[in-house]
């Protein structure tokens, strides 16, 4: 009675027989990389709503594997989704409104990746008609090989039944099934998400997925940049330690820079060599929580040390005759206990809340690294207050600083022009250039990070990996060089140290 029920739901297309196995398929994809095609479109769905419930619906396989999704426009592709009436020149025709509501086939059959849709159907984002994000979800799930399962929470359940998308995540069984159907590729940690009370969550980090066979040469390029970054912030600290000429404001500010871009360093080390290296890619709830807060605490202690910095170049060329009387030893110390301060406490709350959520989107994170909003969004807790606090902690951090250094700079700006000799503007000039390079690494790819993952929901995930790798990488990389070339004390300091120089 009940097989005779279920037969007349809307359901796949796709016969059940030996797909009701509760194991997951023997056909995989042989890649990490897969690219998907939407040939044509449903006429009670605008082509932009259909794009966004296609890549949401790759996107929930994506957030559980390694498996990177790449939406194209015109060329061949291996999932190639389309929408058809009635019979339509394959095996399993379509029976009106109401019935089949799509198939798809495995990646070993006939016509691997093939999805179908009915074109009879009315499809919808919302729970009116039929979501296509939850039947794309499913007969994707066809597609990377899984076969229907007898679990009624299951998304692969052959029959439709309705969840808020917006809630909406795949159960323990579709996660189990899926991981265990790729786990030799990609070798993910099972987690029981559901008892997720009784054990710590274990994330899976990513490194470049599609590009493991030249992870050895990435390997080698991390290394150099650590390399570089840990020498130069390590000689930087050296020789303004040294040199007592160097113990002035400006140089420790510069001090306090390299020792922050040392913690960035370290920070994100040990889990990209894990992952690049080792091969290791799952970490501990616990230890992500802790990556994450030293990485956000070093990110917003950078801006308040540039911010200082801006201050004390404002105060040398505005008010230089009483430079020395404001930024006296003991100011310093406080601006910089300050600037610690302010950081820890924006962040501390960030992983204590986080400590409390339960996650049941997945636990494939986007980087080498834990991010907060990356983790935040594997959580199936209303995240909403730790959301809105993270956007509340970046504006009044990132945001404010940005604007008093710029504020700093026009009022920089207005007294240099004001000076009469053109070769003592230059010099004034030059005084803050150091300071402006470094202030453009640290912003510009924070911007583009901001930009790339407002605007970039169908850029390739290479392309966030590289941003945020840029974002976190580059400052402690550059500034040591940008110091050791346009200042001229240190770049002589630099020399004397290393016996290429007498000294001055």
């Amino acid at each position: 009675m009940q097989m005779h029920a279920m037969l007349y739901q809307p359901r796949c297309g796709v016969p059940d027989g030996s797909n009701t196995s509760i194991l997951p398929g023997r056909c995989k994809w042989d890649k990490y990389t897969l690219t998907y095609r939407i040939i044509n479109y449903p006429h009670d769905m605008k082509p932009s709503t259909v794009k966004d419930s296609i890549y949401n619906a790759v996107s929930i396989w994506s957030s559980v594997t390694s498996l990177i999704f790449q939406q194209v426009q015109n060329e061949d592709a291996d999932i190639k989704i389309s929408f058809w009436q009635w019979d339509h020149d394959d095996c399993w025709p379509f029976d009106g409104p109401g019935g089949f509501l799509g198939h798809a086939f495995l990646p070993n059959s006939e016509n691997p990746g093939v999805v179908h849709f009915d074109k009879d159907e009315h499809w919808s984002a919302s729970n009116t008609g039929f979501n296509l994000f939850l039947v794309a979800t499913h007969e994707i799930g066809h597609s990377l090989g899984l076969k229907h399962s007898g679990n009624r929470n299951s998304i692969m359940y052959p029959t439709y039944w309705y969840h808020d998308p917006r809630t909406f995540h795949l159960s323990a069984d579709d996660i189990q099934r899926i991981q265990g159907l790729y786990e030799i590729t990609f070798k993910v940690t099972m987690v029981d998400w559901n008892n997720s009370d009784a054990m710590e969550p274990i994330f899976i980090l990513r490194g470049f997925p599609g590009l493991e066979n030249v992870h050895s040469w990435l390997l080698i390029l991390f290394c150099l940049a650590y390399l570089v970054a840990f020498m130069g912030n390590v000689t930087i600290l050296s020789v303004i330690w040294m040199e007592s000429s160097l113990h002035q404001p400006m140089y420790y500010f510069i001090s306090n820079l390299a020792v922050n871009d040392l913690g960035m360093s370290l920070s994100t080390l040990p889990t990209m060599l894990a992952v690049l290296w080792l091969d290791a890619p799952e970490i501990q709830a616990s230890a992500c929580y802790a990556q994450l807060f030293f990485i956000h605490t070093f990110t917003f202690l950078e801006s308040s040390v540039l911010l200082a910095m801006a201050f004390d170049r404002f105060v040398a060329i505005c008010h230089p005759l009483r430079y020395s009387t404001i930024l006296t030893n003991s100011v310093i110390g406080k601006i910089a206990l300050a600037c610690l301060l302010r950081s820890l406490g924006v962040v501390l709350p960030t992983p204590l809340l986080l400590r409390h959520y339960h996650y049941c989107h997945g636990n494939a994170l986007s980087h080498a690294f834990c991010l907060h909003q990356d983790v935040l969004r594997l959580s199936c807790t209303d995240a909403k207050i730790n959301s809105i606090y993270g956007l509340c902690v970046v504006i009044a951090t990132l945001g404010v600083d940005s604007i008093f250094i710029l504020v700093s700079y026009v009022l920089i700006v207005n007294t240099v022009l004001g000076i009469a000799s053109r070769e003592e503007q230059l010099k004034a000039f030059n005084t803050c250039a150091s300071h402006i390079c470094v202030v453009l690494i640290f912003f510009v790819p924070v911007i583009g990070v901001s930009i790339v993952h407002r605007f970039g929901k169908h850029l390739s995930p290479i392309v966030h990996i590289l941003m945020a790798d840029i974002y976190l990488l580059l400052p402690p990389v550059l500034n040591p060089i940008v110091y050791s070339v346009r200042t001229k004390q240190i770049r002589l300091g630099i020399l004397w140290k290393f016996g290429l120089k007498r000294r001055y």
